[in-house]
């Protein structure tokens, strides 16, 4: 396995084909025109690991199983927040986009209010998953707009709520 102490680790176009483990305060910089892939399973508390303009590749192989594709939405940086401080959709879409097209995968969200202000696109046979009706809630911008769409067949969303954040007007 690899073990991240806390600090920030630059990477370059890598792979990673073992269980990757993050302390508390651990984080990956990952520089523009590089990937890091990562082919089994990630251990991390609920923190902003993946950072930096570069891409993040989370692909399980033969022998890791579906839990390499289990991400949580706070390791690129998205968290509930109380009040709008932001769009976390761009955020979010780095955590969709990490998990690829290629296999089933599940992406994570804590309990709380997760802001959007612009559409996202899953990938094939992405389970988005919240906590429960009024317990994981996307607070949108505004009404009539499509959040996500599919660039193939069959997107799931459970235990997620979705409401305007303010008033719609007549």
């Amino acid at each position: 396995y690899v073990r991240f102490a806390p600090g920030n680790y630059r990477m370059l176009t890598v792979t990673l084909d073992v269980p990757v483990y993050f302390d508390v305060g651990a984080y990956l910089t990952v520089d523009a025109a590089n990937t890091v892939t990562i082919t089994n399973r990630i251990t991390s508390p609920r923190q902003h690991i993946f950072r930096g303009s570069g891409s993040v590749a989370l692909s399980s192989d033969s022998n890791s199983g579906e839990e390499s594709r289990m991400v949580h939405v706070s390791w690129f940086g998205a968290f509930p927040a109380a009040s709008s401080q932001g769009d976390q959709a761009p955020a979010i879409q780095k955590a969709i986009d990490a998990v690829g097209n290629t296999r089933e995968s599940e992406i994570l969200f804590d309990f709380g209010n997760y802001h959007i202000f612009t559409a996202m696109t899953t990938t094939r046979g992405c389970h988005i998953k919240g906590h429960g009706t009024r317990r994981t809630v996307f607070r949108l911008n505004a009404d009539s707009f499509d959040v996500f769409t599919t660039t193939e067949v069959a997107a799931k969303f459970s235990d997620i709520q979705f409401e305007v954040e303010s008033p719609l007007t007549a």
